[in-house]
């Protein structure tokens, strides 16, 4: 990834996320990585990113107000101690 100029990864899985920023030192790989619902959470926060007031009416196949049981994940919770991002990503859908 050197060789190609890669300076920011976004992973949707929390193990690599883990795998790539605390190893990949290790090897020459210097990367920011966070995981994508940090990225979405930040769209959120710099109004890039619009997801209530009728934006998604349905989404993941659960209209919006429904339940959601949301799984910390040991890799991004635990590990990372990202806790805020998924939640913040689930909140304007008053899931």
């Amino acid at each position: 990834m050197n060789g190609l100029g890669v300076k920011k990864i976004i992973a949707q899985c929390p193990h690599c996320l883990n795998t790539i920023k605390n190893e990949y030192p290790a090897f020459g790989g210097d990367y920011e990585v966070i995981h994508h619902t940090q990225l979405l959470a930040d769209l959120l926060k710099q109004g890039r990113l619009k997801l209530g007031d009728g934006a998604v009416d349905r989404v993941g196949g659960a209209a919006r107000g429904s339940r959601v049981a949301y799984h910390d994940s040991c890799y991004l919770g635990r590990y990372q101690q990202e806790y805020e991002a998924p939640r913040q990503v689930l909140k304007p859908l008053r899931a």
